[in-house]
């Protein structure tokens, strides 16, 4: 074992294997910040073994990214199809490809084979590992019968952190072998027996999917859309598209020929459901397709398309050119058609990434630097193509974004992380609900022609004239992730010295500037693998959310970033030499020059900010998974610097993940409590 590639998660099991598999076997680690940047790691040929889910892998062969020095790839977490196993097959390093079949309950992996070109098996228990297939009656089945198959051995789990009812349901006494195992796990997985005892995979029993990592009972998004108004029966199943991504299809069967809307129902299953259990497609019925007994016949469901797709029964198509323009710009970037010049951004699925693409090629396109915060206010194509008719049209001067203006609840203040938009802030504006009203506090300079401020003093000085213009006067709700929480506390400091009231500052995993402090021992290059072990956690766990296209698309544009920061360093120092470069390269890069060098500025402000003690009471959100090799300091470096109460939540996720799916649903039920109870305190 020369190297083996860990590119998964922490949070994602497969991880115990990719760190500790080779250590304990006198082996390497080859990190990188996610398997798409393989191809461009300096020790990629240390790499011979490759663990990974199917997607994944699929991703890394499109772009021809697999190492010549890898012989072993590993796959688990996903159904493994033999198309699939062939395309690895062809490659001419490749020796073995395993399928790894196992739940978290049971510590990674619980069975295994060495998978040829033939039918697909999930192979034989490992060692110290017993798998039993069962009918409802805890009965072996035969050879070839259909069963559950239930797993034990060392590495099942003690049960469910504090819920005892279903750690009960599901690990059961096991009556054949308490000799080796007192108790079995009941995976709710559909399985039989090969004749060479073999066990095949056929499905979910429960009717739980996995797409990109996360289990879906798919139960749950039906009994949702079951109590909307306006549908009266609903399937929904796991799809997978053209470019062979996984994806959530809901057919949907309207009462009364009641009108549907794709947007409206999207907002209803994000209500109490998260955002990856959202259907990607919808699709509505004149009524469900049923077997002769009465049972609704998933054979004959129709395929999704275009079509079918429900959309506003007052789907207007573009009228003139810019739009078909705008139409077509938007249709390759969210792959969803048609699109009409009503529809959503956010409701067709769109999310940051593709934000920054659009904007990017409308700037290219059009010539007109719009900001990101525009979605919000002009989040159609019609309301765009109004923006691009004007002729020098400038961006509002205003930095205060209403992401979510109504609701009785205080008003909510965020600002900006060092990216300068407020984009990422709309899934915790949503978490909170419609009775929170939630404002953005956007860098002045993301248009690139107002000047932009150096230090956060100043930043806090102008963003106080901006939220008075909204809040007159105090108590105000502040806060902020990462840089954000800099500014909201330096704001926090000049509102109390002008004597206004401050009833909340909430910090998002913010750390002072000079956090985190390494380790005495800590070694110059130790500190420079810990810093880009905590971004490689960061971006893998943005990473985990998105689709196979996603994924490509965020590799590209951080890559686009880099290299436009070190061409402006290298314009800096070499003019002449860049301006040529600078001609043959222009307009190829995913993100425009002003995001860099607004984000730069941002970084200097923060890293120049000497923090003053605050004679207040602070609130930290803390992510659970903080960086290596730093001086254990759970206040971030805040202890010293809070005269008042400093309130500490931890919120599971790393720096920056903590405020994206799956983890801002936490956040925000924390945050909502604290918004609640600094209000209660103020009544008082």
């Amino acid at each position: 074992m020369k190297g083996v590639l860990a590119s998964t998660s922490v949070c994602f099991d497969l991880s115990v294997y990719e760190i500790f598999a080779p250590l304990s076997c006198g082996g390497a680690i080859v990190l990188v910040e996610n398997i798409l940047h393989l191809p461009n790691c300096a020790a990629r040929n240390e790499v011979t073994l490759i663990n990974t889910v199917p997607s994944a892998i699929a991703e890394l062969l499109r772009i021809e990214g697999v190492p010549k020095s890898v012989r072993t790839v590993n796959l688990a977490g996903e159904p493994l199809k033999t198309s699939l196993v062939k395309l690895i097959y062809n490659l001419p390093n490749v020796r073995e490809v395993f399928d790894l079949y196992g739940p978290s309950e049971d510590t990674t992996y619980s069975t295994f084979t060495l998978r040829d070109e033939g039918a697909a098996t999930i192979g034989r228990p490992i060692s110290n590992t017993q798998a039993y297939i069962l009918d409802a009656y805890l009965q072996p089945v035969p050879v070839g019968i259909a069963g559950e198959l239930y797993l034990g051995g060392d590495g099942l789990a003690r049960g469910y952190l504090n819920r005892p009812e279903l750690t009960n349901e599901r690990f059961i006494e096991n009556p054949f072998d308490q000799k080796h195992s007192k108790r079995l796990y009941k995976t709710g997985d559909l399985t039989r027996y090969k004749p060479n005892g073999e066990i095949e995979y056929l499905g979910r029993i429960d009717n739980q999917v996995k797409i990109r990592g996360f289990r879906i009972e798919l139960g749950e998004i039906e009994n949702r859309l079951l109590n909307h108004a306006s549908i009266k029966e609903t399937i929904v199943i796991a799809d997978e598209n053209q470019a062979g991504e996984k994806r959530l299809v809901a057919y949907v069967v309207p009462k009364n020929n009641k009108l549907l809307k794709i947007g409206e129902l999207r907002e209803f299953i994000k209500q109490t459901l998260p955002e990856y259990m959202c259907p990607s497609v919808f699709v509505e019925l004149a009524e469900m397709p049923l077997t002769p007994n009465g049972k609704i016949n998933r054979k004959a469901l129709p395929a999704p398309s275009a079509e079918l797709s429900v959309a506003d029964r007052n789907f207007v198509a573009h009228r003139n050119d810019l739009e078909s323009r705008l139409v077509t710009m938007w249709e390759k970037i969210l792959q969803v058609k048609p699109i009409g010049i009503s529809d959503d951004f956010f409701e067709l699925g769109g999310h940051s990434l593709q934000a920054v693409r659009m904007f990017a090629e409308i700037e290219k396109t059009f010539n007109v630097n719009i900001p990101l915060a525009t979605l919000f206010q002009a989040g159609t194509i019609e309301k765009l193509a109004g923006i691009l008719r004007q002729d020098g049209w400038a961006e509002p001067e205003s930095s205060i974004v209403p992401i979510q203006p109504s609701g009785t609840k205080p008003i909510f203040f965020c600002v900006h992380a060092k990216g300068g938009n407020v984009l990422f802030y709309r899934d915790l504006a949503r978490h909170l609900g419609d009775d929170q009203p939630f404002y953005g506090i956007q860098a002045r300079r993301l248009g690139g022609r107002q000047v932009g401020h150096d230090k956060i003093e100043e930043m806090a000085e102008f963003y106080i004239k901006e939220i008075r213009k909204i809040q007159p006067e105090g108590p105000y709700y502040l806060g902020g992730s990462s840089f954000g929480g800099l500014a909201a506390f330096e704001i926090a400091q000049q509102f109390r010295a002008r004597g206004d009231e401050v009833a909340l500052i909430a910090l998002l995993d913010t750390g002072t500037p000079d956090y985190p402090k390494m380790l005495p021992e800590t070694s110059k290059i130790s500190a420079k693998f810990y810093s880009l072990t905590r971004r490689f956690q960061q971006q893998r766990d943005n990473l985990q959310s998105l689709d196979g296209r996603g994924k490509v698309d965020y590799a590209l544009a951080k890559l686009a970033k880099v290299k436009l920061k070190y061409r402006r360093k290298i314009r800096d120092n070499y003019k002449k030499i860049v301006r040529k470069f600078y001609a043959s390269v222009k307009g190829k890069g995913a993100i425009p020059k002003s995001y860099i060098q607004l984000e730069d500025q941002i970084w200097r402000a923060g890293q120049n900010y000497t923090p003053q003690v605050y004679q207040g009471n602070v609130t930290l959100f803390r992510a659970t998974l903080q960086p290596l090799g730093i001086v254990p300091d759970a206040t971030l470096g805040w202890e010293n610097l809070v005269g008042g109460e400093l309130e500490i939540h931890e919120v599971p996720g790393h720096h920056g993940s903590i405020v994206a799916e799956p983890y801002v649903s936490v956040l925000a039920e924390k945050l909502k409590f604290c918004i609640e109870k600094a209000e209660s305190e103020e009544n008082l």
